[in-house]
């Protein structure tokens, strides 16, 4: 991910500013993306075997009965009937109760070949509750004049010239009001104004979206957005202005993927409507005020 924060901030996105069609921007940019996405974030597939090798209470017979409660899950959510849920639920919280009764055993038992050494109990302790070593994720680098500044004594100096004369800039900034607020601003309520979208104004709606794992068309979520906001702010700046200007939406963005998922009943909704058009009843109601000749 920190690669591909670095390529999207080195990307040159010249061809988007220098377009003046909303949906051919967006597409160029999405285009460029993707390519740049597929190439820092490829698609890893990882063998099953390795998921219970830290587990070591987890037995073969206790695996499968993962995979059986798996199993299980799958036709519930495939089902969605009353006795699916039960059998489902039933397995799983026997097999939640044998798991952690193997874990506790397991343990319990290396405890006990290890009562006469001290190290070793401490070392079984903390792989039990310093189970990961926490790790504070820091910034690498700082953006300062669309430079990219990775020197710990630049950033330093940076931080300490901005806090220090943040102050008096904004201060300087300030305009003189010698007549009240009120009276400089004329209201006319049959007019809207809209300003510039500005590129802090992405960064900050995107910071405050839920960081959720649901992709979108392109197989994007926003938890990656939120990860390369810094790197694609600019050229998505230009683009909503651009739709702004234009009063195009771009088409792209209104694509979404819906999953049709049937319900196993008796009758099928097609059936129910078959049955309806070929039945007594409706045979007599098609003769007697069908419009065709």
């Amino acid at each position: 991910m920190e690669a591909l924060i670095n390529e999207l901030l080195k990307q040159k996105w010249d061809c988007i500013y220098n377009e003046l069609n909303t949906d051919k921007a967006y597409d160029e940019f999405l285009k460029l993306f993707k390519v740049l996405y597929d190439k820092n974030c490829p698609v890893k597939q990882y063998g099953k075997k390795l998921k219970y090798k830290e587990n070591l209470w987890m037995s073969n017979g206790l695996q499968n009965a993962c995979k059986k409660k798996n199993t299980l899950h799958r036709e519930f959510i495939k089902l969605r009937t009353k006795e699916a849920e039960n059998r489902y639920k039933t397995y799983k919280n026997k097999l939640i109760n044998i798991i952690r009764n193997c874990k506790k055993e397991y343990y319990n038992k290396l405890l006990e070949n290890n009562k006469h050494n001290i190290k070793g109990i401490w070392n079984i302790l903390n792989s039990i509750i310093r189970n990961k070593t926490r790790q504070i994720d820091y910034p690498k680098y700082f953006i300062e004049n669309d430079k990219i500044i990775d020197d710990t004594e630049d950033i330093a100096n940076n931080l300490n010239y901005f806090f220090v004369n943040i102050g008096p800039k904004l201060a300087e900034e300030i305009p003189d009001t010698p007549t009240g607020i009120d009276n400089l601003i004329e209201r006319n309520p049959m007019t809207m104004f809209l300003k510039p979208v500005e590129e802090m104004e992405i960064i900050d709606i995107v910071n405050e979206c839920k960081s959720k794992s649901s992709p979108d068309f392109n197989d994007i979520d926003m938890k990656i957005v939120k990860k390369v906001i810094h790197g694609i702010s600019k050229p998505l700046t230009h683009i909503f202005n651009l739709s702004l200007k234009n009063g195009q939406f771009p088409n792209n963005m209104k694509l979404l993927k819906s999953f049709l998922y049937s319900k196993l009943e008796t009758n099928t909704f097609s059936q129910t409507i078959d049955q309806f058009l070929f039945s007594h009843s409706s045979q007599k109601f098609w003769r007697k005020y069908s419009t065709i000749g």
